[in-house]
């Protein structure tokens, strides 16, 4: 199973190893002599050609000279762009990372994106998923990938690539030869150190971004490639391009690193990244080639056959690759087998969702199926209609099965090394919820915050535990958290663990929770990439459901980012106390939530735990400033 920790430092050994190289390299570069960084006379030969503009009049006669490049470099981009997908799974919904077509019907990623059979049959892929000319999205065409087919991949610990068949179309208008393909090539001599390099690809899952020229490469092994350059979570499987448009390296992995220092110790270069080298990869497929399966050598061959023209190419798809047309694999997408929230998982106390919802049932979004809750594992999400965030979630938690879930390797949806995915869900019409778009329109501001916790629900077998931390990465489940909010709520975000651990007297060790937003006429608007309007709550609630030594307990939270949206945006300096803007949890009564949210806890308000204040006191809140505090 694919370990990102163990990836990290397989390749800081190599860069390790390439600290001499991007030393001198950065050297040269900072200097304005990138060219001086290629230590192999040939290479800097033709790199220097390249920089003068007198490179021979061929396909790599598109350098131009020092920092000019020919107008025929857009297209060329623009030609090799196309052959770029996101990769996706969950019915599309789940960004995993980048590939890109280098035959006809066959794509390439890393081996950590599609691990194995099981991951690809349960991916998609994505082509134009990227803005048109008016910044507004373009249909994306969907094909699904077909492992049954082909498949043949090379570890993560080794070459990090899998490369796999293309299969039927799902959706879209286009055609799958419409975009083309970016070849393989050993031809020597395709880069130098110091060159720059551009990278097609899709940061975060988000939509098609290209770097430009402003990246340069700094080391190179047999195998590898380190460059300086902007990636994030999800470029993982992007091809990286000289300016010739030839793929040099496969994208693997990115990190701040700051060993590259120069005799004195100032930091030369803060962000490397590392490719495996398209030469390497070749090599190992002509290896392979004779021990293959026929039809896996057929593919393989085809892979390497495609190599001849230098730059990407759009083509036709031929016969021999296109799969049969058995029945399709079929993934688990009905979620059929989750049960969602028990109202009767206490002993003693049943708490109906749909009773509490009642009075705002106007105000829910409805189902295809005519209901109103979103069954998850082991929790359930009431939507809003207007405000497209959830009404409530309601989490069962059983603490004497519980089962921890590692935020890197534990998520289906793979929440890798280069950072956590969140996923649509296709039982609600993606316009009914507020998703990506919101976020990356507001990353400077706002944190995609859990509403039921990753960790509440992971209880029961290992598979459950799994499938409910990856549940609790539905956009269903997600609410617009300022950034210092979602990171600083130091009771709000242990006190289900707290009960769990220090409730001795809990009947069963079981918890269920409510929470979800505050709507409120007054709450900010802020607007997603495609002008939308999204009111973003400003209080957030919990009421914690518990019977100790038979009784039956609620007690209720309430949290406000209110003050921290006014701050400027990431990162916030510390005030002149030398301290940064933290937020309170208080304690409240469950009568306040029920006038706050609309929603019925009447059944519940028998079983406050909460100390009616005194004449004195305006509202029942009380801080929590200790863990002493909570009843």
């Amino acid at each position: 199973m694919y370990q990102p920790h163990t990836l990290q430092r397989i390749v800081e050994s190599r860069l390790d190893d390439t600290r001499a190289q991007r030393v001198h390299s950065r050297v040269e570069i900072v200097a304005g002599r990138p060219d001086l960084a290629e230590d192999d006379p040939r290479r800097r030969a033709r790199f220097e050609a390249r920089m003068s503009g007198e490179a021979p009049v061929d396909a790599e006669k598109v350098w131009g000279s020092v920092d000019f490049v020919e107008a025929v470099f857009l297209d060329l981009g623009a030609r090799a762009a196309r052959a770029v997908a996101r990769i996706v799974t969950d019915q599309g919904r789940t960004p995993l990372g980048t590939g890109f077509l280098v035959s006809p019907g066959v794509l390439i990623t890393n081996n950590h994106v599609l691990e194995d059979v099981a991951s690809a049959a349960g991916a998609w892929v994505q082509f134009n998923y990227e803005l048109a000319d008016d910044f507004t999205p373009r249909a994306p065409d969907v094909y699904a990938l077909r492992p049954d087919v082909f498949f043949h991949a090379v570890s993560w610990r080794d070459l990090d690539f899998t490369l796999v068949a293309v299969g039927e179309q799902l959706r879209g208008g286009g055609t799958l030869a419409a975009q083309g393909y970016c070849p393989l090539s050993d031809r020597p001599d395709k880069h130098a150190k110091g060159a720059t390099v551009n990278i097609v690809q899709h940061p975060g899952g988000d939509y098609k971004k290209l770097v430009l020229r402003g990246n340069r490469i700094v080391a190179r092994t047999e195998r590898v490639l380190h460059y300086e350059a902007d990636t994030e979570g999800g470029s993982s499987g992007s091809p990286v391009f000289n300016d010739a448009w030839e793929v040099v390296a496969l994208h693997h992995w990115g990190a701040p690193h700051l060993s590259t220092v120069d005799e004195d110790g100032r930091p030369l270069g803060t962000l490397v990244n590392e490719g495996v080298r398209i030469s390497a990869i070749v090599a190992a497929l002509r290896a392979a080639l004779p021990g293959l399966p026929d039809t896996a050598r057929v593919y393989v061959q085809a892979v390497l056959d495609a190599a001849g023209p230098a730059r990407p190419q759009p083509a036709p798809v031929p016969d021999v690759l296109r799969p049969a047309a058995p029945e399709r694999v079929r993934i688990d997408r009905d979620y059929a087998n989750r049960r969602g929230y028990d109202a009767a998982f206490l002993p003693g106390l049943s708490v109906p969702l749909a009773d509490i919802v009642a009075p705002v049932l106007a105000q829910v979004a409805p189902l295809p199926d005519g209901g109103t809750a979103l069954a998850y594992q082991h929790f359930s999400v009431v939507m809003s209609a207007a405000r497209r965030l959830a009404v409530v979630t309601a989490t069962n938690i059983d603490g004497s099965t519980y089962i921890p879930i590692d935020r890197d390797t534990g998520l289906p949806a793979r929440a890798d090394a280069e950072g956590d995915a969140w996923f649509e869900d296709s039982r609600i019409d993606p316009a009914r919820t507020v998703t990506q778009a919101f976020y990356s329109a507001n990353s400077s501001f706002f944190d995609r915050g859990h509403l039921t916790r990753r960790s509440d629900p992971t209880w029961g077998t290992p598979e459950k535990a799994a499938r409910a931390n990856a549940d609790t990465f539905h956009f269903t489940n997600c609410a617009p958290q300022h950034w210092l909010f979602n990171q600083s709520l130091r009771y709000w975000q242990g006190i289900e663990r707290h009960y769990l651990e220090f409730g001795a007297t809990l009947d069963r060790s079981r918890l269920s929770v409510l929470q979800g937003p505050v709507f409120a006429p007054d709450d900010p608007v802020y607007t997603d990439t495609a002008g939308r309007d999204v009111p973003v709550p400003v209080q957030f609630w919990k009421l914690v459901l518990r019977v100790q030594d038979g009784v039956p307990r609620a007690t209720a939270f309430l949290a406000s980012q209110r003050d921290l949206l006014a701050l400027p945006r990431r990162p916030v300096q510390p005030g002149a106390d030398g301290a940064v803007p933290d937020v309170t949890t208080f304690l409240t009564s469950v009568a306040h939530l029920q006038e706050l949210t609309g929603l019925d806890f009447t059944a519940l308000i028998p079983h406050d735990t909460f100390v009616t204040p005194s004449p004195a006191e305006a509202m029942p809140l009380r801080a929590v400033t200790s863990w002493a505090d909570l009843p």
